[in-house]
Parts: structure tokens; sequence; C-alpha cells
């Protein structure tokens, strides 16, 4: 598996950029049809309200948080243990419903332990669930340990994927369900070598630039400073280093054309990255061992965010943080002991105090925040900013809220 510095996340929480637009990949049965026509932008089944997806870090489940109510999500022929480790809700098929993309990244592919396989679980059972198998098979390359999607176009990362005989070069995929992209730092017009534990792909994220291409994003938190040629890891281990995001202007191209944005000291930049919707192009990434946020537009920086929390002496360096984006380009991040909602204007932001212990997974749920549990516990906590009142959700108890 891939080598990181934070502690393994229960729970990954992502929502949907409302920009998506449908693209055709599945048949559609006609119920199917009707069910999604008033499907909001990140409505899985079709009832008119948006929705979350959850999935757990460590595997083992996926859910959809539906109108409070935690339901759990059944994909045939997957093995539970693996399922869920990232999940993303994106409209892949040509309806109006969101469609749920799962990465299971320790599934063995043809006998190769933990290739890993991607999962699209279709909104308004509209066709039966497809299996994406890695393309380039590689024990422990972890395709779908990141998950994306946008306008029918898939993006997913395998950041301990070989390359070159190079372990955890790492390689991101993008495209269509059945005609994905490879993308190494190798790649004609990618920036930057494939090193071991590079760990290129370790984040992703895809959305519409101003002017209709589709960017990506995709972070390589072990990526060191490069030099001249390839670096050896003993140059700098990959558990201290500076890390790197690439951003691809267009991902439709023929041509790939990307800019390398490296992180500074030990700060591991590109364990989460996030396209901000509203925004025609920026993107977001953030480091909980510096805490530091940075927000990109397309032509340089656009705002720096520093966690005040994180320069306490008790501050674990080798926490991360989580990194959550509004439809209305709204940025949630949860540092330790805080929670930091930066709107479009990043003058007009909240702190909220930190409810509870640990990193935990953060995601917009209209004007509320959701957080993933601990791993003790099966379930999220909805936080509600205008009353600060939180109510707990578990798939056990059928969905009810709690408290």
């Amino acid at each position: 598996m891939v080598r990181r510095s934070a502690p393994v996340l229960a729970l990954l929480l992502a929502l949907t950029a409302c920009e998506q637009a449908p693209q055709a990949t599945a048949q559609r049965p006609a119920k199917a049809v009707a069910i999604c026509d008033r499907a909001t932008p990140r409505d899985f089944d079709g009832d008119g309200a948006d929705d979350v997806a959850v999935g757990q870090r460590d595997g083992g489940s996926v859910h959809l948080l539906t109108r409070d109510r935690l339901v759990p999500i059944t994909v045939p022929g997957a093995v539970p243990k693996d399922l869920g480790h990232a999940v993303a809700l994106a409209r892949v098929n040509d309806d109006k419903c969101a469609d749920l993309i799962v990465g299971a990244p320790a599934t063995p592919v043809n006998g190769v332990p933990s290739a890993g396989a991607v999962y699209i679980v279709y909104g308004g059972s509209a066709a039966p669930p497809l299996k994406i198998e890695a393309p380039h098979p590689t024990s422990y390359g972890s395709f779908g340990w990141s998950v994306a999607g946008y306008d029918g176009f898939l993006a997913i990362g395998a950041p301990a994927e070989t390359v070159d005989g190079l372990w955890g070069g790492g390689a991101a995929y993008t495209g269509k369900p059945q005609q994905l992209r490879r993308i190494i730092q190798e790649s004609p017009g990618i920036p930057g070598n494939s090193e071991e534990g590079d760990e290129f792909g370790s984040s992703v994220a895809i959305g519409p630039l101003w002017d209709g291409r589709v960017q990506l994003i995709v972070g390589a938190p072990g990526e060191r400073t490069d030099g001249a040629g390839r670096q050896a890891m003993g140059e700098q281990d990959s558990l201290d280093a500076p890390g790197a995001v690439t951003v691809i202007s267009d991902v439709r191209a023929d041509e790939l054309d990307a800019s390398k944005h490296n992180g500074q000291g030990t700060c591991r930049v590109g364990q989460e990255v996030a396209y901000v919707p509203g925004a025609g192009g920026r993107w977001a990434t953030v480091s909980g061992r510096c805490g530091l946020l940075q927000i990109w537009a397309h032509n340089g920086p656009w705002h720096t965010e520093n966690c005040r929390a994180c320069v306490r002496q008790d501050f674990d360096p080798d926490q991360d943080a989580a990194l959550a984006a509004a439809p209305d380009g709204s940025l949630a991040v949860a540092w330790r002991d805080s929670v930091e909602v930066i709107p479009l204007e990043p003058r007009d932001k909240r702190s909220i105090p930190f409810l509870f212990t640990g990193i935990w997974p953060v995601a917009f749920y209209g004007s509320r925040l959701v957080f993933g549990p601990s791993s003790d516990k099966n379930g999220v906590a909805i936080y509600d900013p205008a009353t600060g009142k939180v109510r707990e959700v578990t798939s056990k108890s059928g969905g009810q809220v709690l408290g």
C-alpha cells in the first residue's frame, strides 16, 4: 500500500460539482429516466434532494447520506472489506442522477495483489454496476486510491503503481469508463520525473475551466525536488518530501499541457486536492503537517490560509487535514482543533471550534457540514452552523437521526 504520513481516516465523504453535465455511457431503463428527471446535480437516488457519498478509508462499506438518513449501498461482486476507500458523486451516464464512483484499491486483478479496481454504481438504477480493473495491474499499485468525475470523465489515482520498475512512482487515469488514459510524470507534456515513492495520483480532482476545457489536478505528496534526471529514494525520503501538485489544463486534448506546483520543506503537499466550483478553474490543496491551505487560479496563487491551531506545540507533525468544496465555491478545511469555512471571497471566512477528536473527513451538505466518524463508530455527524447543534446519523439505527 501507499506510505502515508497521516493516520488512516475512517471515512471519506464526497460531493459532485454543480456544473456537471450528462454524458452517455450506459443505457437507461424507462423507470430510471422517470426517477432521475427531478434529480438535483448531487442527487443519486432521484428524490430531488442532494446526497453525500460516504466511504470507509480502510475499506468495508459504502453509504449514501440522503435526507438525513444513512443508507448502505451494495455493490454485487465487490469484496466488502476493500470497498469504499475513496468515493465520489458525479454524472457519468446520460441521465440527471449523479452516479457513485467507488474505489477499491486492494482488489486483486488477474492474481496480482492489490492492483485495484473502481466500481461505477449508476444513480436511479440506470444500469448494473460497472467494474473497472487496473489497466496496468502492478502488485499493490492501489488503482482506485483516489477518484473523481466530471461530465462523463473519470479521474482515478493509482499512487503506488510501479513506473519503469520504480515502485510508487504512481499514475493517474482519466477518460470515459471504457477509454481510460494513463498519465505519469514521464508522459509527454507532463513536467517532472517518475521516481520511487512520488505517489503521483494520491489525490485527484477534475472540473471545467472558464473556457470549457476540463482540467485535472493530481497530487504527489512524496515528490522530492526534481533535479536532473531521476532521484533515488535515499536522497530524500518521500515521507519528508515537499510534495507537488500537477495541473493538466485539458484532459480531453490529444496533446497534454501541464504545470507543476512544488511544496516546501516537508509539507507533503498534494495529499488532498479539490476543484473549486463556480470559480472558472480554481483549485486547492492542503497540508495538515504544515497547517497550510493554498488556493490557486489559472494564472497563479490566489489565496493562502494558515491554520492558527496548528502552531501549537502539541500538534502532531504527521497529522493530515481534510478538505472539501461546495457547489458555491466555498471550501471547508478540517484541521486538528478547528474547521475553517472559506467562501469564494475569503474575507468572509468563518472559524468553527472542532467538535471531535482527530482529523475527520468533511463534506458540505447544503448549508451544513458532515463529518465522518472515528474508526470505532458507524455513522456520520451533521453540524448546523446556524444553530451550533450536532446530529449523529448511523446506519445501525436505520438512518434515524440521534440526539
